[in-house]
C-alpha cells in the first residue's frame, strides 16, 4: 500500500521569507495557536475554523481572507490589514487590533469582547449582531458601519467617527461616546441608557424611539436630530445645542435642559414633568401639547399655557390613615 504523502503549506512574509510550514493541504482548520506570524502574507487565504489563539499577526496581510468561525482569542493584530476579510462568527476576545485596517469586513455575529481596536479603521464594515462589550474603540474610524443589533455595552468610543452608521436596535448601554461624531447616524430603537455623550456631535442623527434614560449629553450638538418618541428621562442636556431638533412625544421627565438652545425645535406632546429648562432658549420652539407639572422649571417670564403646554399635576400619594377620595 502506498504511503500517505504529507503536504506542507508554507506561510511567508511579504518579502517571501519562510515564517512557518504547516502539515496540511490548506489552512482550513489549521492549528496556528501561539505562532509568530508577524508580517505574514495571507491575502485571500482560507483559514475557516482555524485555531489562531494567541497568534502574533502584527502587520500581517490578511486581505479578503476567509476566517469565518476561527478562534483569534488574545491574538495580536495591531497594524494588520484585514480589508474585505470574512469574519462571520469569528472570536476576537481580548485581541489587539489597534491601528489595524478592518474596513469592508463581513463580521456579522463576531465576538470582540474587551478587544483593543484603538485608532482602527472599521469603515463600511458589517458588524450586525456582533458583540463588542467593553471593547476599546477610542478614536476609531467607523464611517458607514453596519451595527444593527450589535452589543457595545460599556464600550469605549470616545472621539470615534461614526458618521452615517446604521445602528438600529444596537445596545450602547453605559458606553463612553464623549466627543464622538455621530452625524447622520441612525440608532432608532437602540439602548443608550447611562451612556456618556458629553460634547458629542449628533447633528441630523436619528434616535427614534431610542432609550437614552440617564445619559449625559452635556454640551452636545443635536442640531436637526430626531428623537421622536425617545425615552430621555433624567438625561443631562445642560448647555446642549438642540436647534431645530425633533423631540415629539419624547419623555424628558426630570431632564436637565438648563441653558440648552432649543430654538426652532419641536417638543410637541413631550413629557416635561420635573424637567429643568432654566435659561433655556425657547425662541420659536413648538411645545404644543407638552405636559409639565409643579416641579418643571421654565425660563423667567415664560408662559407655558400661552405656548400650548398642558399642566399635569403630580398624582398625590395617599398617606397612611388617609381615606381614599375615589372609593370603589
Amino acid at each position: 500500500m502506498g504511503q500517505t504523502r504529507e503536504v506542507m503549506v508554507a506561510i511567508r512574509n511579504q518579502h517571501g521569507n519562510l515564517l512557518l510550514e504547516v502539515n496540511a493541504e490548506n489552512l482550513l482548520y489549521a492549528d496556528l495557536q501561539g505562532q509568530d506570524l508577524r508580517y505574514a502574507a495571507l491575502s485571500g487565504s482560507v483559514l475557516f475554523k482555524a485555531n489562531m489563539e494567541g497568534c502574533n499577526l502584527s502587520n500581517a496581510d490578511l486581505r479578503t481572507a476567509n476566517m469565518g468561525n476561527a478562534n483569534l482569542t488574545n491574538a495580536q493584530l495591531n497594524r494588520a490589514t484585514l480589508k474585505g476579510a470574512k469574519l462571520e462568527h469569528t472570536c476576537f476576545k481580548g485581541a489587539n487590533a489597534s491601528q489595524a485596517n478592518l474596513s469592508n469586513l463581513h463580521a456579522q455575529q463576531s465576538d470582540w469582547t474587551e478587544a483593543n481596536l484603538q485608532k482602527a479603521d472599521l469603515s463600511q464594515s458589517n458588524f450586525s449582531g456582533a458583540t463588542l462589550k467593553n471593547a476599546d474603540l477610542e478614536s476609531a474610524e467607523m464611517f458607514e458601519m453596519l451595527l444593527q443589533h450589535a452589543d457595545l455595552t460599556g464600550a469605549k468610543l470616545a472621539r470615534t467617527k461614526m458618521l452615517k452608521v446604521q445602528g438600529q436596535s444596537a445596545c450602547m448601554k453605559e458606553a463612553d461616546l464623549e466627543k464622538a461624531e455621530l452625524e447622520t447616524a441612525q440608532f432608532g430603537w437602540s439602548n443608550f441608557t447611562g451612556a456618556n455623550l458629553k460634547g458629542a456631535m449628533l447633528r441630523n442623527a436619528k434616535f427614534i424611539s431610542a432609550d437614552l434614560s440617564g445619559a449625559c449629553l452635556k454640551d452636545a450638538s443635536l442640531n436637526g436630530s430626531n428623537f421622536e418618541g425617545a425615552n430621555m428621562e433624567g438625561v443631562n442636556l445642560e448647555g446642549a445645542t438642540v436647534f431645530q431638533a425633533k423631540l415629539i412625544q419624547a419623555n424628558l421627565k426630570g431632564a436637565n435642559l438648563k441653558g440648552a438652545n432649543l430654538s426652532g425645535s419641536f417638543l410637541n406632546m413631550a413629557n416635561l414633568a420635573g424637567a429643568n429648562l432654566e435659561k433655556a432658549d425657547l425662541q420659536g420652539t413648538n411645545m404644543r401639547g407638552a405636559r409639565y407639572d409643579e416641579e418643571t422649571v421654565f425660563p423667567v417670564n415664560f408662559k407655558p399655557e400661552q405656548n400650548g403646554l398642558i399642566f399635569n399635576p403630580k398624582p398625590k400619594i395617599a398617606q397612611p390613615g388617609e381615606v381614599s377620595q375615589n372609593p370603589r
